[in-house]
């Protein structure tokens, strides 16, 4: 495989990682970043939207760039990088080469003869003897002149760019993880657990208490299903997501299936669908109006359940933290499994 066919491959495998971890929304947050203008690119949809940035970067020059904002929007995942490709001066000088090498040596003389011939001309022109023989104008100087400075040389090496200033440390952060529970059922390779309890860590290193006011749950791609069998509920849980379940209940719908994929919230994966749902807000905390004092540490969780216990919802989500003063604080994205039941019965 040549260079520019593996270039093409790495720029196909940049472009399907971009149209699968951003949804629209995403992607013209990716765009204002790089300073390009969303709605110029000449496409429709999120996957041409994202081929004509890839385009567009490409021909600038800037798609390292390109992959380091992805990689900061999306930091735990790997990003293809596509090899430079060559100048266009280095591409025309060597498009140029086989046209010298073929020159017959009688076109190399007749043009050697060519510029002599004009050169002769030039020389030989009406009144260059008289310019040269003119006597020289001496100046009779009237008082002493003030000698006029000579400006400045410019310089002629090249001037070191300057370096952008390293961003200091965001004085609040976040952690999130998942907590593993109970067996929810059993797969090819093992037990599926729970994984619904997310944990927060908020460290606030500012000079202020900050005011948590909103908590969401973002999802990125989510699955769902329905166990087999009576089960009986006997978990509880901070917030539901029945309403995600309902979202990939109804992407089996045609008519809900086709609204879904024109705006760009579901796509298939080995047969099954997966659906980007609303975010949840998260009443409790915020209600609460949970308080982080300056200078200090706080935790607290979610427990992510589900209203009937033959359901299970699964994918990736974000969590967005917003205080008083409209900081916002994002976290993912975090694999979940969510089951609400009491015994499962052990594997066969």
């Amino acid at each position: 495989m040549n260079a520019s066919a593996n270039q093409r491959e790495q720029l196909s495998e940049l472009r399907q990682q971009i149209v699968d971890r951003f949804n629209e929304e995403d992607l013209r947050t990716l765009s204002f970043d790089l300073a390009v203008d969303y709605e110029s690119l000449p496409a429709q949809g999120k996957a041409g939207k994202a081929r004509e940035l890839i385009t567009f970067m490409e021909r600038a020059g800037r798609l390292p760039e390109l992959v380091a904002a992805c990689t900061q929007a999306r930091p735990g995942l790997s990003w293809t990088v596509p090899s430079a490709a060559a100048p266009d001066d280095a591409r025309d000088h060597r498009r140029m080469l086989p046209l010298l090498r073929s020159a017959r040596p009688w076109v190399i003389i007749a043009a050697a003869i060519a510029v002599a011939v004009i050169a002769f001309l030039l020389w030989d022109r009406p009144g260059r003897e008289a310019s040269t023989v003119a006597p020289r104008e001496t100046a009779t100087p009237t008082s002493a002149a003030t000698p006029t400075p000579a400006p400045p040389a410019s310089p002629t090496a090249p001037v070191a760019p300057t370096s952008s200033p390293t961003p200091a440390a965001p004085l609040v952060t976040m952690s999130v993880t998942v907590g593993e529970g109970d067996i929810c059922t059993w797969g090819d390779t093992g037990p599926v657990l729970l994984r619904s309890l997310l944990d927060f860590g908020i460290n606030n290193n500012s000079d202020r208490d900050i005011m948590l006011t909103s908590v969401k749950l973002v999802p990125e791609w989510i699955m769902a299903g329905v166990y087999a069998g009576e089960l009986v509920s006997t978990k509880t849980y901070t917030v539901t997501a029945d309403a995600w379940f309902q979202t990939w209940m109804g992407a089996l719908n045609t008519d809900n299936a086709t609204a879904l994929r024109s705006a760009g919230r579901l796509r298939e994966l080995d047969g099954m669908p997966w659906v980007r749902p609303d975010p949840i807000d998260v009443k409790e905390i915020p209600v609460n109006k949970y308080t982080i004092k300056r200078h200090s540490q706080e935790r607290f969780q979610i427990e992510i359940g589900i209203s009937d216990p033959n359901h299970y919802i699964q994918g990736t989500i974000f969590v967005e933290i917003e205080d008083d003063a409209g900081d916002i604080l994002r976290e993912g994205p975090l694999d979940i499994y969510v089951c609400v039941h009491g015994e499962f019965p052990p594997k066969p």
